[in-house]
């Protein structure tokens, strides 16, 4: 027997689809389509660049797994959490991790009970700077 070598975008991806079937959940090719879509969007719209072009599933992942996603608000929660991530990530400089920013966004998220909005966004630039982290323009939004 051969063991296949599984990638790691097809390993979060179907890391991401498990979390959300266990709720009930699915996201349909169109729906990847679109979230990649928002990504693109979201780093042209923070003059970014993104080498990582499934870094969405990366920051959706513990989003996924949300006790606030609810059918009607799943996908809009998930496009809006890579829009904060971006738009977090082009204020504060490279001595945080990816990994280590969504940690913040989603925890922060779940303080604000399963709402994304520019509150939401001024408390994760709060706790960023309150952990020591700079702010690239000095501004706090």
């Amino acid at each position: 027997m051969k063991l296949q070598k599984v990638e790691p975008v097809e390993f979060e991806l179907a890391e991401v689809e498990s979390y959300l079937l266990v709720k009930g959940f699915e996201l349909t090719k169109e729906d990847l389509i679109e979230l990649k879509s928002i990504q693109d969007l979201a780093c042209t719209q923070n003059e970014m660049m993104e080498m990582d072009k499934m870094k969405f599933l990366t920051i959706i992942k513990p989003f996924s797994q949300s006790p606030y996603l609810l059918f009607n608000n799943y996908l809009e929660i998930l496009k809006n959490a890579i829009h904060l991530f971006y738009g977090v990530r082009c204020k504060f400089d490279w001595h945080i991790s990816d990994d280590e920013l969504i940690n913040v966004i989603y925890d922060s998220y779940l303080h604000a009970y399963g709402i994304i909005d520019k509150d939401l966004k001024k408390e994760v630039y709060a706790r960023l700077k309150k952990e020591g982290y700079s702010n690239r323009d000095n501004q706090s939004n």
